[in-house]
C-alpha cells in the first residue's frame, strides 16, 4: 500500500496534463460546431419551424471511405467533414452546414421521395467509432452522425432517432441495417 501512493501520484503528474489538454481540446472543437450549428437555426427559423431538425455532423463518400478516415478514440477531429443541422420536412430535407476545415457554407438538399436511407451503424476503428447514417440521392451518398458534444459517446440513440425519422418522413427509404462495405 505504501508504494501504491507514489505510483498514481506520478501517474497523475505526467498523465494529467495531457489529459487536460485533450478535454480543452475536445470543447473548443465542440464549440466550433455549436457555434456553426447556432448560426444555421438563427439563419434559417422558418424551416427549423416548419420541419423536425437536427444537429448533425457530415461527410461526403469520398471523405467517408477515405484511407485517412481510420480514426479511432472517443475524440476526434478528423471524424467530420462538416458540420449543421439536418432540416426534414414531409418532401424534402436539407442539410445546411459548413465545412469544418475550408469553412464554406455547405446546402445539401435532398428529394424525399427519391432518396434511400440507411442505417450504418457504428464503426469503431473507422470514422471516430461513432454510428453513421447514409443517404442516397441521385447517385451520391452522404454520410450523417449527430451531434454528441465533447466526446463521440452516446452517437448511437441520437443517430438512430435521426435515422428513423429520415425512414418515416422518406417513402422510398429501404430500411437495411448493416455496415457499408469499406
Amino acid at each position: 500500500m505504501s508504494m501504491l501512493f507514489p505510483i498514481l501520484f506520478s501517474l497523475v503528474l505526467v498523465f494529467g496534463p495531457a489529459f487536460a489538454l485533450i478535454i480543452l481540446f475536445a470543447r473548443s472543437l465542440r464549440d466550433v460546431r455549436n457555434a456553426v450549428q447556432n448560426r444555421v437555426f438563427e439563419e434559417n427559423a422558418n424551416a427549423a419551424a416548419a420541419t423536425t431538425s437536427f444537429r448533425v455532423n457530415y461527410r461526403s463518400d469520398g471523405h467517408f471511405r477515405s484511407a485517412s478516415a481510420w480514426r479511432c478514440g472517443a475524440v476526434h477531429p478528423a471524424s467530420w467533414e462538416g458540420t449543421g443541422v439536418l432540416f426534414i420536412g414531409n418532401e424534402k430535407a436539407m442539410f445546411v452546414g459548413s465545412n469544418l476545415t475550408t469553412h464554406e457554407s455547405m446546402n445539401i438538399e435532398f428529394e424525399l421521395g427519391e432518396t434511400g436511407v440507411r442505417w450504418i451503424g457504428r464503426t469503431l476503428f473507422r470514422k471516430g467509432g461513432v454510428s453513421w447514417l447514409q443517404i442516397d440521392f441521385r447517385d451520391k451518398k452522404h454520410f450523417f452522425s449527430a451531434e454528441t458534444g465533447i466526446t463521440n459517446l452516446g452517437s448511437k440513440a441520437k443517430t438512430r432517432a435521426l435515422f428513423e425519422e429520415c425512414c418515416r418522413a422518406s417513402k422510398s427509404a429501404s430500411v437495411t441495417s448493416s455496415h457499408a462495405p469499406m
